[in-house]
């Protein structure tokens, strides 16, 4: 079970999972966002193989939007105001081909 968590996060190529991780990589926070940044990127993988297999391309912005809030929610309880602030800014979408996008 756990290496195909592990396989299924490594296996993503993502320029937003990059980001994610450059940013809580900068908050000194041990291994706490780790987990969770695994989770979502898991999560979202589901997601998008699910609209593909469907060809349902639309449902993959929401399905995004839907788990960048859990995601959010729980770094809230483990992020300072602080760094609340630059993870929201970090991770804020910004278009095709932007950071965080």
């Amino acid at each position: 079970k756990d290496v195909g968590k592990a396989m299924a996060s490594l296996g993503t190529l993502s320029g937003e999972w990059d980001s994610m991780l450059h940013t809580v990589g900068g908050f000194d926070l041990g291994d706490k966002a780790l987990p969770l940044l695994t989770k979502y990127v898991i999560d979202f993988d589901k997601a998008r193989a699910k609209a593909f297999a469907d060809q349902d391309f639309q449902s993959i912005r929401g399905a995004r939007e839907k788990l960048k809030a859990k995601l959010d929610g729980r770094l809230a309880k483990i992020l300072s105001k602080e760094q609340l602030t630059a993870w929201n800014e970090a991770t804020a979408p910004r278009g095709p081909g932007g950071p965080g996008a």
